[in-house]
């Protein structure tokens, strides 16, 4: 949207949960970015606690050109992690960063379902800031490991030593070893970690990348595959087992620290919300997901104060500040771009 430098003040209106309508007044900052906070009596079709991992409703997301399905729409998006679960740490969310993208091959549309049965995953390695000996895994829970006809490593760069194969992890669902990104990195002389130092920046082309095509036995929907709680990157601690997921994600087999009171508690009255996984009491989360290539903060920079929407985000169950990644309120002297 273009904001006609006269203009100070826009005006949205849109239902509760009640049916009223409502209306608000939306100033516009000095940059003519601006913000629009939804109520929580908004009416939403969606299940809002669950977005806080993705930005965007998987629906609006997804691309079908020339008989393949994409996403995210245009290019990659990216996941990053914050690894000192449950403590949340410094936060500057550079723990883990890695772009992702999905392409869906040979689509058919089955009772108005988008449907394939090739699958190609790409994982670009952007930053390592952690100390912890953590591997990252991907679980497609849509799909079980006997429903697989095969996987194959078709391409990629500045993985050493190159691999013509990938590992899976023994489980109903099927799970990716993606342990060869992060092994025998090439960084920077002088730097401590991998890309989260100005002064030791990895150009783009030289950043790790593998590319997976997975075939079904058979066809799967596609919208299923791709929902937030269904393609899950985790990261696993080597030595203590310790997994960090998207929040409402139950971990595969690490004991989470239900009695934490730092943590949403788990277990109310005997009955089990697990929308309350891996947030924070106040409501802070360890790992997210957005369908944009986002840039990530330097060392020890705090990530709220990089991104000025994300805590509202986070905060307001996703309601609020979707766009925060994109905006033109982030302090740009905190991020690295790639």
């Amino acid at each position: 949207m273009s904001i006609p430098t006269y203009v100070n003040t826009l005006y949205a209106q849109y239902k509760t949960s009640t049916n009223e309508t409502k209306k608000v007044a939306i100033p516009v900052n000095a940059d003519r970015s601006f913000s629009l906070n939804i109520a929580n009596d908004a009416k939403s079709k969606s299940n809002t606690t669950r977005s806080i991992t993705r930005g965007h409703d998987i629906e609006d997301d997804i691309q079908l050109a020339k008989g393949v399905i994409f996403h995210p729409k245009d290019g990659w998006g990216t996941i990053m992690f914050e690894d000192q679960f449950p403590s949340l740490g410094d936060y500057d969310f550079n723990d883990f960063v890695v772009n992702y993208k999905v392409q869906f091959q040979g689509i058919r549309k089955v009772d108005k379902k988008y449907t394939a049965q090739y699958i190609q995953i790409g994982l670009r390695l952007k930053a390592i800031g952690g100390i912890f000996p953590y591997s990252p895994y991907l679980r497609l829970k849509e799909i079980d490991s006997d429903e697989v006809e095969s996987i194959e490593v078709y391409e990629t760069k500045n993985v050493i030593p190159a691999i013509d194969g990938v590992e899976l992890v023994p489980n109903k669902h099927l799970i990716i070893d993606y342990s060869p990104l992060i092994k025998n990195l090439a960084k920077p002389a002088g730097s401590q970690y991998y890309n989260t130092e100005k002064n030791a920046l990895v150009a783009t082309s030289d950043l790790p990348e593998i590319n997976i095509l997975i075939t079904l036995k058979k066809r799967k929907e596609v919208k299923e595959i791709l929902e937030g709680d269904e393609f899950d990157l985790y990261l696993k601690r080597n030595d203590s087992g310790t997994e960090i997921h998207m929040n409402g994600i139950e971990p595969i087999t690490y004991q989470y620290p239900f009695n934490d009171k730092n943590l949403l508690p788990i277990y109310t009255n005997g009955d089990e919300e697990d929308d309350n996984y891996y947030f924070s009491a106040g409501r802070l989360i360890w790992g997210l997901r957005v369908p944009g290539n986002a840039a990530h903060a330097i060392e020890k920079a705090n990530f709220l104060e990089a991104y000025k929407g994300f805590a509202k985000w986070a905060q307001s169950s996703g309601k609020n500040e979707q766009n925060w990644y994109n905006q033109g309120n982030a302090d740009k002297s905190l991020l690295i771009h790639n």
